[in-house]
């Protein structure tokens, strides 16, 4: 047998909410098992999409650079947007996964705060498409309400 971790997380918050809680008496404990169960789902959901999640976020990022060089000045940013640009993960694992994002997150910033500074079409344009990648990892990463 080879269970699924999301499978598994959710099976546990499964039997939680259903087999453990009901049977509590006191409030606070009734609670916090619904709080453990809620986070087990969580979890369960966040390890099925990590990867993708990521993945997706890094691919966007590097595209958004690509697309934002040319017009950039010469200079650190532009260095950094293009360096930024060729950047992959190490490996496949979420924790390098994470830390790419983290980086190319971190150089989004700048290129944001620069893009919002001018007031050129290019950056205008450009800022859309910042805020457009900007809503759609959030929404990747928005949990689902029910935990069943």
């Amino acid at each position: 047998m080879n269970p699924k971790v999301n499978d598994v997380l959710g099976a546990l918050a499964g039997h939680l909410f259903t087999d453990v809680m009901p049977h509590l008496s006191a409030s606070y404990s009734q609670a916090d098992t619904m709080m453990i169960a809620l986070l087990l789902t969580g979890a369960a959901e966040e390890f099925e999409r990590a990867a993708e999640v990521r993945s997706t976020d890094i691919g966007e990022m590097r595209a958004l650079f690509r697309d934002a060089v040319p017009s950039l000045p010469a200079g650190p940013l532009r260095d950094r947007v293009a360096a930024a640009s060729g950047r992959q993960p190490r490996s496949l694992l979420v924790a390098e996964l994470e830390a790419c994002c983290n980086e190319l997150a971190g150089t989004l910033i700048a290129l944001h705060e620069a893009v919002e500074a001018s007031g050129e079409a290019w950056a205008r344009e450009l800022d859309a498409k910042i805020w457009q990648h900007l809503r759609a990892s959030t929404q990747r990463r928005a949990m689902a309400t029910s935990p069943f």
